[in-house]
């Protein structure tokens, strides 16, 4: 059954083995014939046409052999392509077409493991939601192919502020990215958020329907010590921060470190930066 199968795979996709099939069956055919027509008498009797049947039965099966290995082979090399280019549309899934940054599904997956990692190491893991400030006025001010240049620059330079192959930025949706920090502490992440504020100041990208007349962004920071917390609550803390950083202002960082062992006031954990000005 396997090598009929391998025989009409052959002839389906035009490859090698469907030659090699075609020769195998036209040896095991002209065998039989050979040997038919010496016992009827049609042809003389000798030592060709008295083996012919036998003859032709083993090139039949040697050939269906290498037309099988053939056929296997072509097999495995398609499967093995057929996973790369899965495995690639899959990195591409996870990608923001925009940033080039991975996107919110990527971010979603990587969060689940990175808590579950640092739950089981018994060690910290920091979020930082970050928001480019006032995004829709610059939008509407200086046109959507301009924002979209913008978030490029800023999530490239907010990439570049990352100093360990473990810290990861998402494209969290719009003008909103997040940063996970595995095995990171309340002042390892305040420190990476103000580097983030600074370098984006750095930039100095003008926005004049911003009080601050260039681009900057808000911060929300939370914290959860041995990652004792669900990844829904981590993020509400995170932008419960991001939201109080907004409402006082913008351009500035606030933290909700969250020792977390059943239900957390956040409010009793929100400690603010000093107020960055330009």
């Amino acid at each position: 059954v396997t090598i009929v199968y391998s025989g009409a795979y052959s002839f389906r996709k035009k490859t090698q083995g469907a030659s090699l099939f075609l020769l195998a069956w036209g040896a095991g055919l002209l065998g039989a014939l050979l040997f038919s027509s010496q016992m009827q008498g049609w042809i003389p009797n000798n030592l060709v046409t008295q083996n012919a049947l036998k003859l032709g039965i083993i090139l039949n099966v040697t050939l269906l052999s290498f037309s099988l290995v053939t056929n296997i082979q072509k097999l495995r090399q398609e499967k093995a392509s057929l996973e790369k280019e899965a495995k690639e549309n899959y990195q591409l899934a996870l990608v923001d077409a925009l940033t080039g940054v991975p996107n919110r599904r990527a971010f979603d997956e990587r969060l689940a493991v990175e808590l579950e990692r640092c739950r089981r190491d018994k060690t910290n893991i920091a979020l930082l939601m970050i928001d480019v400030d006032f995004f829709k006025n610059f939008n509407d001010a200086y046109g959507h192919q301009l924002g979209d240049d913008t978030l490029i620059r800023v999530a490239l330079i907010m990439r570049n502020c990352l100093r360990r192959p473990t810290d990861m930025l998402f494209r969290y949706g719009g003008e909103e990215f997040s940063v996970i920090l595995a095995d990171t502490d309340i002042e390892g992440a305040t420190n990476t958020a103000n580097r983030i504020m600074e370098a984006i100041r750095g930039l100095c990208i003008p926005h004049k329907e911003s009080p601050f007349k260039q681009v900057t962004v808000s911060i929300g920071l939370a914290v959860a010590e041995n990652a004792k917390i669900e990844s829904e609550e981590f993020i509400q803390f995170a932008d419960e921060a991001l939201y109080k950083a907004k409402g006082q202002g913008r351009n500035q960082v606030v933290c909700a470190e969250c020792e977390h062992s059943a239900v957390v006031n956040i409010g009793n954990y929100f400690k603010n930066s000093p107020k960055d000005t330009l």
